[in-house]
């Protein structure tokens, strides 16, 4: 099979089909595009989970009326708790200095807490395991001179749902306009097909197979899925250097949800790339064993 003849085929069947050729590049574009957000955001909710699930610590606060009796039996029952694996006794005042520390952007909030009486003093834990939390709060929260028992990463728990709730929606989306795409890609095939079915049937005169006929289509595929998987990296990367680290830039600088790493977009991209080009070939090569086989 002479190359020129194949690139001569593919051009001609672009040049003819040009608009659906167009919509195949924007449907697998559009899907490619929202399956890479869906993969963004779960390296994203992923970093979260790490670094909030394994990091923060459990607080045990004490009462403003625990007796030092009642707070160094407190603390040798959680030193010897198998589950415990660092117990850090904080001080009102400590509480106090630390407080100061972590909102020393906000004096008005430091100024409404007139001094270290006001914070409770309390036990910092360390869990081996940090899925035992509901076990230690049980344990712990009515013992003698306890107030509460706080786990911060049940604040966080609706952010992660939120998280979540987004990859779900991203994925049934994609899913979705990756059906498009296919069957955008199969109405192209079979028109690119009916558009050259006199060339087809020279062809089949002087005897060219299967695959000397199909290919040029199973190209025009992949020619139009690598342009879409190309066009969903750059839009990914266009929502990651404008969207994320300008104009969501003072949402990200908290450092409460981290931002989308470069690596991580690029670490995308060959995923986006490939499935683009499979998806086209598989459904090029589908469509043309139907309508132009021999």
């Amino acid at each position: 099979m002479r190359p020129r003849f194949v690139l001569q085929e593919i051009l001609t069947g672009l040049r003819r089909n040009v608009t659906m050729t167009v919509a195949v590049v924007v449907t697998v574009m559009i899907s490619l595009t929202l399956l890479g957000a869906s993969m963004l955001t779960t390296r994203i909710a992923d970093r979260m989970h790490q670094r909030y699930f394994n990091q923060l610590e459990v607080a045990v606060y004490l009462r403003a009326d625990v007796t030092p009796d009642q707070r160094d039996t407190l603390a040798s029952t959680l030193g010897a708790d198998q589950r415990v694996e660092k117990v850090v006794y904080v001080s009102k005042e400590q509480a106090y200095e630390k407080f100061k520390t972590e909102f020393t952007d906000q004096p008005d909030l430091v100024k409404s807490i007139s001094g270290p009486n006001v914070l409770p003093e309390s036990f910092q834990l360390k869990l081996k395991d940090p899925k035992q939390y509901e076990n230690v709060a049980s344990k712990y929260g009515q013992a003698p001179g306890v107030d509460q028992v706080y786990d911060p990463q049940r604040a966080l728990q609706p952010l992660f749902d939120l998280l979540d709730g987004v990859k779900t929606v991203s994925r049934i989306v994609a899913l979705v306009a990756g059906a498009a795409a296919l069957l955008t890609t199969f109405n192209t095939i079979r028109l690119a097909a009916f558009s050259r079915r006199r060339e087809i049937g020279i062809m089949r005169l002087v005897g060219a197979g299967n695959f000397t006929i199909q290919l040029p289509f199973v190209l025009e595929g992949v020619f139009a899925g690598l342009l879409g998987a190309g066009s969903a990296v750059g839009l990914l990367a266009l929502f990651k250097g404008w969207v994320l680290d300008n104009t969501l830039k003072s949402f990200f600088s908290t450092g409460v949800v981290p931002n989308a790493q470069w690596s991580e977009v690029w670490a995308v991209a060959p995923w986006l790339a490939g499935l683009g080009i499979l998806l086209a070939a598989a459904a090029s090569y589908l469509t043309s064993m139907v309508y132009v086989r021999v």
